[in-house]
């Protein structure tokens, strides 16, 4: 679906890296990474100094107190959990198609009257992993309001009949991206919050977005009879709506 979605993901291990190195300096165990510091220093002297054995000696204890070291660091544990999810996710989404939500139109409880109504199959689930799409076929549409873990969300709004009055998209996401298409004649207003990822809203872009919350709104959004309300929020990941 999007095709830099591996290169962003590198992109966001280096940056989380960062942070999270910046975090055991400030708020866990900095002097391990003073040690670890040391220790690189010591690398880089031995290497100097090869092939005196005074080299070779402070080379080899470099290299190893640096590697106990980092091993030892509270963040390179947390960071190696983090790609331990990312993999399982990956392995979790080659073992499965993906899946593709069309909502099934079920008859009204006959207890409830004519003014309620009761819906047991919204059109997406809160799901920790996997992709969720709306079909390329004809839908009957409910609003969304779900919750992600880690994994992309796509809603063609071509293939269904929005209700008259202001239709409601809510998604929140820890990883992954959220593709949005709506119909040209659709007024539609975004409001998106984002902490490290990227956005595409029409012809508004931005590649590298960090801790924003960006607000669009189209021309006649306020006085149109129909119109869609997209309300998102991602941790690590982009989101993009377009016309087609």
């Amino acid at each position: 679906m999007f095709h830099q979605s591996k290169i962003d993901f590198t992109k966001w291990i280096f940056v989380i890296g960062i942070i999270l190195f910046i975090a055991e300096l400030l708020f866990f165990n900095g002097e391990a990474l003073f040690f670890l510091m040391m220790m690189i220093f010591c690398v880089y002297i031995g290497r100097k100094r090869m092939p005196k054995k005074s080299g070779l000696l402070l080379f080899w204890i470099g290299i190893i107190g640096g590697v106990l070291s980092f091993f030892n660091m509270f963040t390179f544990r947390l960071l190696l959990f983090a790609v331990f999810i990312y993999f399982i996710f990956h392995y979790v989404q080659n073992k499965q198609v993906a899946a593709k939500k069309s909502p099934k139109i079920e008859e009204a409880d006959p207890i409830l009257s004519q003014e309620e109504t009761f819906s047991k199959t919204p059109l997406f689930q809160n799901r920790l992993f996997g992709t969720q799409r709306t079909e390329e076929q004809i839908y009957k549409w409910n609003d969304v309001n779900i919750q992600t873990g880690i994994g992309d969300t796509v809603i063609d709004l071509n293939y269904t009949i929005l209700p008259k009055g202001e239709a409601v998209i809510v998604i929140r996401k820890l990883i992954g991206n959220i593709e949005i298409i709506v119909p040209y004649e659709l007024e539609v207003s975004v409001h998106h919050s984002g902490f490290i990822g990227s956005y595409s809203i029409f012809d508004y872009s931005e590649p590298n977005v960090w801790n924003e919350t960006i607000r669009y709104e189209s021309k006649n959004y306020r006085e149109s009879a129909q119109k869609v309300k997209i309300i998102t929020s991602i941790t690590f990941g982009r989101i993009e709506v377009k016309r087609t």
